[in-house]
């Protein structure tokens, strides 16, 4: 009995350190699903100001829609991760109720072996009893070995109060462990509720900012018209740029090739493998070099390369070019949000923010254009290797062409467009030949 009793305790101790280390995993995922209910906290937070600013300038404006869309998908994924804490804190709630139940266990073992250890010791109470048990040894080895183990008796008695007290104590603590996840759970889940409350809130004044804006459906048509002439010009621009880079490069690279290809004319000649220097035809040369890089890529100069390896490695990592706002047109084809029949095409994307909210460049790289478009701002170019960083509508700029950026480095301020301050950021990627359009979000780190 006594040998399955020690078993029964030591296969408990192995059951309740199993218990103890999945409870310390499932507590740190329920932290980080915690931090991340508090981000999304924040992002509700920072849209509800814009909504509140918006409205205190009584003008009711097609961002709002959006400004409200990101704040609907944000309360959504807020749902979802309490969800995700709910099923974790279930799982918490499991494994406390478990290991509740093999301390009560291995409590129910500890005590009933003590007791029959205080039983044995009162039927054995007699110190003349004990010494008569140690002097009627055979030997004194016998007699040292009994010796030992009254000893050990004694110290195990000790033990075991010990042992129990301590049990006990984890006992109790697990029981106010299991109490608090309960509490837990009936909080969130009354958040939950809060949360889609609130959600159907944001719908019923969605809908309402679309009844009105279609009032108005003439003056935000004119308003969508100039947007995209002026991101027309500022495509048209990006483009000139990225093709003047590229015929630059080119001509470099010619020259470089008609040099080449003349020096090897020259010591042909020099060698006598050409009978006379006046059969070294320099247009000839020039021409074969012309049809050669016509059909080469462009070689990447060893900085360039590194600096997009450097850039490329931070790919999903790069922060956003504002530090307050809300995503209110993301890249690609689209909805427009207020009116049904026109589709949006954006090469980069819209961050709604505050009038005078600071531009930072994503990643460190050189200023290579600054120009303005009337009625749109001021732009910013930087070029990182072969990628490109556009930041549009900006009221003033603190940098000029050549300077040398650093990462999160103040280019300038928002300025406001249709009453609305409204930073848009694109993201290119050039070739040997043009140059490509990126989604921004798929290279920013996720907010």
């Amino acid at each position: 009995m006594k040998k399955w009793i020690s078993l029964a305790l030591a296969i408990g101790a192995i059951f309740a350190g199993m218990m103890l280390s999945q409870w310390a995993l499932a507590q740190n995922k329920k932290d980080a699903l915690k931090s991340q209910r508090d981000e999304i906290s924040a992002k509700i937070k920072e849209t509800k100001a814009m909504i509140a600013d918006s409205e205190k300038k009584q003008k009711l404006t097609a961002n709002q829609i959006a400004i409200l869309n990101e704040q609907i998908h944000y309360r959504e994924k807020m749902i979802e991760s309490i969800d995700g804490e709910l099923g974790q804190l279930d799982q918490n709630i499991q494994s406390e109720q478990s290991q509740i139940q093999l301390l009560e266990f291995q409590l129910a073992s500890l005590k009933s072996e003590y007791a029959k250890m205080v039983y044995q010791a009162y039927k054995n109470r007699s110190s003349y009893n004990s010494i008569v048990f140690i002097l009627s040894a055979e030997d004194f080895y016998q007699a040292y070995k009994r010796f030992k183990i009254m000893q050990a008796l004694s110290e195990g008695r000790k033990k075991q109060v010990e042992i129990i007290k301590e049990t006990e104590i984890t006992l109790s603590k697990s029981i106010e462990q299991l109490k608090g996840s309960r509490l837990e759970v009936a909080s969130l889940k009354k958040e939950q509720e809060l949360v889609k409350t609130e959600i159907d809130g944001d719908k019923q004044a969605q809908q309402e900012k679309l009844n009105k804006l279609k009032k108005e459906e003439s003056k935000l048509r004119a308003q969508q018209k100039k947007q995209e002439s002026d991101r027309k010009k500022l495509n048209s621009k990006i483009q000139d740029i990225i093709n003047k880079e590229l015929a630059e490069e080119r001509k470099r690279e010619e020259q470089e090739r008609i040099k080449a290809l003349a020096s090897v004319e020259k010591a042909k000649v020099e060698k006598g493998n050409v009978t006379s220097p006046k059969s070294t035809n320099v247009p000839k040369v020039e021409a074969i070099a012309k049809t050669e890089t016509k059909y080469t890529k462009i070689e990447l100069a060893p900085e360039v390369v590194s600096m997009n390896s450097n850039f490329e490695g931070n790919k999903g990592n790069l922060p956003w070019p504002v530090s307050h706002g809300a995503i209110t047109s993301h890249f690609g084809k689209h909805a427009h949000p207020s009116l049904e029949d026109i589709v949006l095409n954006n090469n980069g994307v819209d961050f709604t923010t505050q009038q005078g909210e600071a531009v930072l460049s994503v990643f460190s790289g050189k200023v290579t254009s600054v120009f303005s478009i009337p009625g749109a701002g001021y732009n910013i170019i930087v070029t990182h290797g072969t990628y490109k960083t556009v930041y549009s509508g900006l009221a003033q700029v603190n940098v000029k062409v050549g300077d040398k950026v650093s990462a999160k480095q103040n280019l300038g301020s928002v300025g406001l467009t249709d009453d609305e301050a409204v930073l848009h950021f694109e993201l290119w990627s050039v070739n040997s030949t043009k140059g490509a359009a990126q989604n921004p979000e798929s290279w920013m780190r996720k907010r």
